[in-house]
This record gives structure tokens, C-alpha cells and sequence, in this order.
């Protein structure tokens, strides 16, 4: 894997080679970009050895001036590259970008950190002919790209409790998941929450109650009580939830759009479930974690198949009135709401 071929490298501490950070889970991605600094950072006057493009300031002459200029009284240095739109990259730039990495000084590293919205997947996973897809085919010839996803359940539960740990804090593992279920897999936002919690609770183990009451709800788990109301047909509840969302400044859209979504994973999770297969399988199936998938199970045994599909043909037809200019947002959902109430079955 990438991850552990940069992590032996960074051991080694070898030089002249290129990084190339991506994905979705941006903590563990600073968290290696920090790692690869700290090589020059922490050699005498790092100052003159990191040298920093970010956004406009950087183009492939600047880059090259960069490699070219030796090290200041140091083996080695680093020029990081941030805020580059590799999607905009056209063919002559690729060419020039390739060129140049090529040939890059054995002295010389260099770090790309790319957000997931500069670079699409399939360019990182060599499924496509693009620009960026050829840029990034030079780079593993010189060093690595190393795609962050998201951290297994397992993994994220364990990460958890190691930081709490840390701050001589324990929690419940009924507590961890719940901490997971209400503010998804965000690690920036989980160490944020345990930060919150570890203060709150001092010298006192973390319960459910606790995550309940200090933690801030994500938006999916919003959602996920909306489905929640509608499966339960409790349509007060349904009315509360959408135009609490509404106020908060969430758009019509998105709401409807993630609720479709939810509803589409009901009816594959359901599926599943009546055809005794594991809950490991159903949430791979859906690209999820299993506790996203557990949290779904007692709405998707009360709801019918009937029911799940005439509320996600609703969502969609719904949506689609909401992308009309001439459409009323608050009036759209009222009637969505009205059609599900009214549904007989």
C-alpha cells in the first residue's frame, strides 16, 4: 500500500523524491504532510530550505526556479505546492509539469496536497486519460500518490479511544459509537468533539448521555432523524425537522436530495436484510460503515417496500420541482409532506 511504502520513507528519511496527498479524510492527510515537512523542518535554517507555492503563485517556471536554486547549508529541501486545481491542468501545462518532475534534483523534494475538490478520483486511480491523470503518472514513476479515504469503523473506534486515552480520559464503547452515529467520520471534527468531551467529563468515564448532550449533530444524522420521522409516518415530527433545517439556511435541495439518498439505501439495506446477509456485505454494497447501516435497521423493519419506494418516487419528483425557478421551496416540501401522509399501505 502507498500509506506504508511513505511511512518507510519517512523512516528512511530519503530525499529527491516527489508526494502526491489526496482523498477524502483530510486529518490523516495534513497529519503526513506535516511528517514530510518536518524532514526539512527540523534541519538548520528550514527558513531558507521550504519554500511554499500556494494558488496563483504557482505555475511550472516558478517550480522550476525552486528545484533549481541549491539548498541553503543543508542536504535537502522541500517546495510544497497547495491549492492547485489539477482538473484544470491542460495538455501543454501537463507536459511542461511532467518534464520538469522528471528531471527533479536529487536534493530536492516535492509535496503536493490536493483537496478532493482539485482532482478528480478517476484521475487518481489511473481510470482515465487525462492531464492530470498523466501528471500523476510521472509522479509515482518518482515518488508516490497516496489517496486518503475514509478510516474503517474499526479503525476510527480504536482512534477514538487512543485520544482519549491520551487525555486521561475513558469512554464507554456504547459511548464511541454514538459519538461516530451522531457526528460521522470527520476526524477534524471528532477530535473537536473529543476535546469537548474530555474537558466536560474530567475525571469521569464518557457516557451515551454525555455525547448526547455535549456533541453537535452533524447534518447527516439531521437527515437521518428526518427519515427516521417519515418511515415512522410521525409527520409532526417530519414538519419540525425539514423547517428546522430550512432556518438553519440548509437549501431545499440538499435536503431532499440526501433524504433520496437515505431512502435508496433503506431499500437496498432492507433487501438485505430479509435475505440473511451480513451487515458487513450491505454496508460495503453501499460504500458505508456498519454502524451507518445498524442505525438504519429498526426504521427499515417497520417500513414496508410499498412505502420506502412510493416515499423515494416522491423525493425524486420532488427534487426535480425544487430545480424549477418557478417553484416555492417551503410550498414543494408542505405538498411532499402531504403526499407521504396521505399514502395508503
Amino acid at each position: 500500500m502507498s500509506i506504508d511504502l511513505l511511512k518507510k520513507e519517512l523512516k528512511e528519511n530519503k530525499c529527491g523524491r516527489i508526494y502526491l496527498l489526496c482523498g477524502t479524510e483530510e486529518y490523516t492527510k495534513d497529519h503526513y504532510a506535516t511528517e514530510i515537512r518536518k524532514k526539512v523542518l527540523s534541519l538548520p535554517l528550514p527558513e531558507f530550505n521550504y519554500i511554499r507555492l500556494k494558488g496563483k503563485d504557482f505555475s511550472v517556471p516558478a517550480l522550476t526556479d525552486c528545484l533549481e536554486a541549491l539548498p541553503y547549508m543543508s542536504e535537502q529541501k522541500l517546495i510544497e505546492v497547495n491549492e492547485f486545481d489539477f482538473n484544470k491542468l491542460n495538455d501543454s501545462m501537463a507536459e511542461e509539469l511532467c518534464s520538469v518532475l522528471e528531471d527533479t534534483p536529487e536534493y530536492a523534494n516535492v509535496l503536493f496536497v490536493v483537496r478532493e475538490n482539485e482532482i478528480s478520483s478517476k484521475a487518481i486511480q489511473d481510470k482515465e486519460k487525462s492531464s492530470a491523470a498523466r501528471v500523476l503518472q510521472t509522479i509515482r514513476k518518482k515518488g508516490l500518490v497516496v489517496e486518503f479515504k475514509s478510516e474503517s469503523e474499526a479503525k476510527l473506534l480504536a482512534w477514538i479511544k487512543k485520544h482519549f486515552t491520551a487525555r486521561k480520559t475513558k469512554i464507554e464503547d456504547r459511548a464511541a459509537e454514538e459519538l461516530l452515529l451522531i457526528c460521522g467520520e470527520d476526524m477534524y471534527m471528532l477530535l473537536g468533539e473529543i476535546e469537548k468531551l474530555s474537558a466536560y467529563c474530567k475525571d469521569r468515564t464518557v457516557s451515551v448521555e454525555d455525547v448526547k448532550t455535549v456533541c453537535c449533530i452533524n447534518q447527516s444524522f439531521q437527515i437521518f432523524d428526518l427519515t427516521k420521522a417519515l418511515t415512522d409516518r410521525d409527520f409532526a415530527v417530519l414538519h419540525n425537522i425539514l423547517h428546522k433545517l430550512l432556518d438553519a439556511g440548509q437549501p431545499a435541495q440538499l435536503i431532499i436530495g440526501a433524504l433520496s439518498k437515505c431512502l435508496s439505501d433503506m431499500i437496498i439495506i432492507k433487501a438485505g436484510v430479509e435475505d440473511a446477509i451480513a451487515i458487513s456485505e450491505i454496508a460495503s454494497k453501499l460504500k458505508s460503515f456498519d454502524w451507518a447501516v445498524r442505525r438504519y435497521l429498526p426504521a427499515v423493519r417497520k417500513a414496508s417496500f410499498d412505502y420506502l419506494e412510493y416515499a423515494a418516487k416522491e423525493c425524486s419528483a420532488c427534487e426535480k420541482k425544487l430545480k424549477s425557478f418557478s417553484s416555492d421551496e417551503k410550498t414543494e416540501l408542505e405538498l411532499f409532506m402531504i403526499k407521504l401522509a396521505c399514502f395508503k399501505g
